[in-house]
């Protein structure tokens, strides 16, 4: 018996390690097309969970290296209708709607750049944000499973 519970607990425990290892490697969030103003100082980048199971939940956003930024909306929308490239007070309409990140999850099997395109319309998602100064970079640090995970998006 007990050796039999040891040997479960060491198969538990190996299978933790590699499923924590793996995530690491390989971190759910995905990005793709980039869309900003001439000026930098709006920016909404395509966003999704490449990932099948589990949800991520944004934490912190932070731009130009540790900005807090003062506007910052996720954009739900269509692929038929896209994102609004404006001032996130006026972006919202009849097809795009504006969620506040730390409260907004997305959803497995959303990833911005599916390898082929699904029989139905699927919503996709934008971080929107909007600045004073030019947006270089932004930097997200987000929940998966209970881990926590950092990316640096580079405009």
């Amino acid at each position: 018996m007990k050796k039999t519970l040891r040997h479960s607990s060491f198969f538990l425990l190996s299978l933790a390690i590699i499923l924590i290892g793996f995530l690491k490697m390989n971190p759910p969030l995905a990005y793709g097309s980039i869309g900003t103003t001439s000026d930098k100082h709006a920016v909404v980048v395509a966003v999704g969970n490449k990932h099948v199971v589990g949800s991520i939940h944004f934490t912190e956003v932070w731009i130009n290296g540790m900005e807090a930024p003062t506007k910052i909306k996720v954009q739900v929308s269509d692929s038929n209708t896209g994102f609004v490239m404006s001032d996130l007070v006026t972006a919202a309409n009849d097809h795009v709607k504006l969620e506040d990140y730390h409260s907004f999850k997305l959803l497995p099997n959303s990833s911005p750049s599916p390898s082929e395109k699904p029989p139905y319309q699927q919503p996709i998602y934008g971080l929107s944000i909007s600045e004073d100064v030019p947006i270089e970079r932004i930097d997200v640090s987000y929940t998966y499973l209970g881990l926590t995970f950092e990316e640096t998006i580079q405009l």
